[in-house]
């Protein structure tokens, strides 16, 4: 009755319409435009429908503004261009599709030189993508008859494409895994098989999408192998970067089928392109790419593809009918291949990656509140320590065996004592360790125990320095766990390892640093008030520790536990992830504990800045923990 009467007040863009002078521009102007559109008022759609106005709207979308415009022409023309065409009305789409010159004037945008700029491309996109989403079967087509995926890789150094072409490869995806799905239900007499049998969320994709959709021409434009190409020097950080994440899109897609997959001949067969990647000649091209660049960007972005495809390997590995693509016409049952090959071809590149790690290029020092890192860690390094991790949890007989013979282990531990302050560092190598230590390979413990003295390195970083003091370090909560994981090995069935923890050296810590730290530390998890009383008696504590040599002098270590050790997952470190992007060679002097001369190791090696423990963590606090 409110709204007979007249008493609803009228929109402005509804005043506008019914001027007679109105344009395009005062309708744009108009901050009730956009949801006009989505309410579908059906004369403001008529004239928007209009050519000249569609016209209009894709100039802005996908056109230069003049460096003389205002904001307006600049920035709130194309970005209420792009809304308009993106709020899915169905009359101004299908005239769209029905006018190749309006397709072919929005589709211009790609022919330019890279690179593009940021705003007519993230409009060019996001109409795009809203098309695909609501008329997939049709963009597709347009996409395969005006070769856009091939111009999309010339722009890919713009996050917007990246985002656009992940989105087409999502909507060939699933338009092959609804279709495999189509031909594996059997009919029940109501042509398409029974719902019931496609997983949840299915039905509604397969009465939208034309499952007829022809996309072979895809898999034919060799999309694995032309996001692998662009780990040249030639090519820019950006397009490194988004083709990086572009891969590992596509790992994780593969990934999420294998573990979801309740019908393996139909929907991880479907992935593709997923597939692709676990070709061995695209694993090699890869490792090629990555390491023989010389590019530090190559080398970064490509490790990031390695560790995600090294992982995926694990998961197929658990059940290796996972995987399978015979690569002409249509997807073939899932048994044709599995990830052995891959695994191998990284495996037989990790001599390269141990390189990187002991000797990286060079890069200037930085200095931070810890003082000066020369080399610093760098994010490379980190990458290839994910990469090693990696291929630890594999449990494969054939990587274990390179690990141990390229001395992979020992450069970890190297690192890891070397960069006191870096967590993302310290939770790898640590997470490594209890995974090696808590699996059931005896020759990959005896190399971490006895090749790499692992036992005579944790002692060694909790011995006092020339002032009779412990250094405070940011791995001591990840020694605490690895030590108490010791431990309950030589409790159990490991009898070799007895020998090892009964030496007189081990028996003291243990006694000693370890025990009283795993005594804070359990009160503390149990909310014990009285543990927060421990640094009032560290005097005397530290004249105990004195008067009796033979404890090393490790219950200094009671205040350096109380601010620094934390519960199960490690320490909290306050600094040490650096911003580097690579490190430089490890000085000549410096002896290397991973070294065949130092299989054993009683002290710990030296590193470029020290602090005594009196001066607490970095940046003051005293008392206060931090992170």
């Amino acid at each position: 009755m409110f709204w007979r009467l007249g008493f609803a007040q009228q929109s402005p863009v509804e005043q506008l319409l019914e001027s007679e002078d109105f344009t395009l521009t005062k309708l744009l102007d108009e901050d009730d435009l956009i949801q006009e559109c989505k309410q579908l008022n059906q004369k403001l759609v008529e004239y928007l429908s209009a050519p000249e106005q569609l016209q209009q709207l894709l100039q802005y979308i996908v056109n230069e503004p003049p460096e003389d415009g205002g904001d307006k022409e600049k920035f709130i023309y194309p970005y209420k261009s792009s809304e308009v065409l993106a709020c899915d009305i169905s009359q101004l789409n299908d005239f769209l599709f029905s006018r190749p010159d309006m397709i072919e004037q929005l589709l211009s945008i790609l022919q330019r030189p890279p690179p593009l700029s940021p705003l007519p491309a993230g409009y060019f996109c996001k109409v795009m993508i809203s098309l695909l989403s609501r008329r997939p079967e049709q963009t597709l087509k347009v996409i395969e008859e005006h070769k856009v995926v091939p111009m999309l890789m010339q722009h890919l150094g713009a996050s917007s494409i990246l985002e656009l072409l992940l989105k087409v490869v999502s909507e060939v995806e699933e338009s092959m895994h609804t279709r495999a799905y189509r031909d594996n239900i059997p009919d029940h007499g109501g042509g398409f098989g029974r719902t019931e049998s496609i997983p949840a969320g299915e039905e509604l994709y397969s009465e939208t999408v034309n499952h007829d959709v022809d996309v072979e021409w895809f898999h034919d434009l060799h999309v694995v192998d032309s996001l692998i190409n662009k780990f040249s020097p030639e090519n820019t950080e950006e397009e490194h970067a988004n083709a990086s994440a572009a891969l590992v899109g596509l790992i994780g897609t593969q990934s999420q089928s294998a573990m979801m997959s309740h019908n393996t001949a139909s929907q991880v067969s479907s992935r593709r392109l997923g597939c692709e990647l676990l070709v061995p000649s695209s694993s090699l091209a890869l490792l090629d790419k990555t390491l023989k660049s010389g590019s530090t960007s190559c080398l970064e972005h490509g490790l990031a593809v390695l560790v995600e495809l090294v992982r995926l390997c694990a998961t197929m590995g658990a059940d290796p009918d996972h995987l399978g693509v015979d690569g002409e016409g249509p997807p073939a049952p899932p048994r044709s291949q599995d990830p052995t090959g891959t695994i191998r071809a990284i495996a037989g590149r990790l001599g390269d990656m141990v390189t990187l790690l002991a000797r990286p290029p060079k890069v200037p020092p930085i200095t931070n509140t810890t003082g000066t890192l020369n080399p610093p860690l760098g994010s490379v390094r980190l990458k290839i320590l994910d990469t090693v991790h990696a291929l630890v949890a594999l449990s494969d007989p054939y990587v274990d065996e390179q690990i141990i013979e390229l001395r992979a282990l020992p450069v970890c531990l190297d690192l890891f004592f070397r960069y006191e302050w870096c967590n993302l560092l310290h939770n790898t190598v640590r997470t490594m360790l209890e995974g090696i230590l808590g699996g059931g390979r005896e020759a990959f413990k005896r190399n971490l125990i006895e090749d790499c003295g692992l036992l005579a390195r944790i002692v060694a970083a909790h011995q006092p320095d020339a002032t009779g003091k412990v250094q405070a370090k940011g791995y001591m909560g990840h020694l605490r766990l690895i030590a108490n994981r010791i431990e309950q090995l030589a409790e159990g069935d490991e009898g070799w390892l007895r020998g090892h923890v009964a030496a007189d050296m081990w028996r003291a810590f243990a006694d000693g640093a370890l025990s009283t730290s795993n005594d804070i530390n359990d009160r503390r998890k149990l909310g014990d008030s009285d543990a927060s009383r421990d640094d009032q008696n560290l005097s005397i504590e530290l004249g105990e520790a004195s008067s009796h040599p033979s404890s090393f002098e490790f219950r200094v270590n009671l205040l350096n536990e109380q601010l620094f050790s934390t519960e199960d997952d490690g320490d909290v470190e306050g600094v040490g992830i650096e911003e580097d992007i690579e490190a430089g060679p490890l000085d000549d002097d410096e002896p290397n504990y991973g070294s065949p001369t130092h299989p054993h190791v009683s002290v710990s090696p030296p590193v470029d800045a020290q602090r005594s423990a009196d001066e607490g963590p970095p940046g003051g606090g005293g008392g206060t923990r931090w992170a």
